[in-house]
């Protein structure tokens, strides 16, 4: 059976409330205080639920990324590198492979029922309304290749004229 906060608050002698507040960052504590449940909890087995956090308004360390093929190399590439950078700056991927038939609205949708902190599309297309959706419940929306037109969300990607004059100059040369 899972352990609750509950479960640590009895063990520890402390209220909900401040099994909450010891796992908080930040949070005002006493630091003898905070080793006690911290150290009860982890005797217990206990590990915070960071849907429910999301549910109370903090971050769930959650970001959405929409991923092509990664069996194709560049998308193996691109992944594995989002996921490293994602990981060292306390996030965790949820991973949407967007199959050809993939509905990306229907995906971005529930990605956001997970309260992502964000959210990263490397395939598909996004509409407006994806983006206002995302907008809307506090999560940035970053598009890699892709441009939302008219400030719809940011945008990584490379300058194709510039490119193609580089690759034209190198050519000639």
């Amino acid at each position: 059976m899972r352990v609750t906060a509950d479960d640590v608050a009895k063990a520890a002698g402390v209220s909900r409330a401040m099994v909450s507040r010891a796992f908080t960052p930040g949070a005002s504590v006493a630091v003898r205080k905070r080793e006690h449940v911290l150290r009860v909890a982890k005797a217990l087995g206990y590990r915070p639920n960071l849907i429910a956090r999301g549910l109370t308004g903090q971050r769930t360390g959650l970001v959405a990324v929409v991923a092509g093929e990664i069996s194709r190399p560049y998308e193996a590439w691109l992944l594995e590198h989002l996921v490293r950078v994602l990981s060292t700056n306390g996030y965790q991927p949820l991973l949407l492979p967007a199959f050809r038939d993939a509905n990306m609205t229907e995906m971005i949708d529930h990605a956001l029922a997970y309260q992502v902190d964000g959210a990263i599309v490397a395939a598909g297309s996004v509409s407006r309304d994806i983006a206002d959706r995302c907008q809307a419940s506090g999560a940035p929306l970053v598009l890699i290749g892709r441009v939302l037109e008219k400030n719809g969300a940011d945008a990584v990607c490379c300058d194709n004229i510039k490119g193609m004059w580089q690759l034209v100059e190198r050519l000639v040369k």
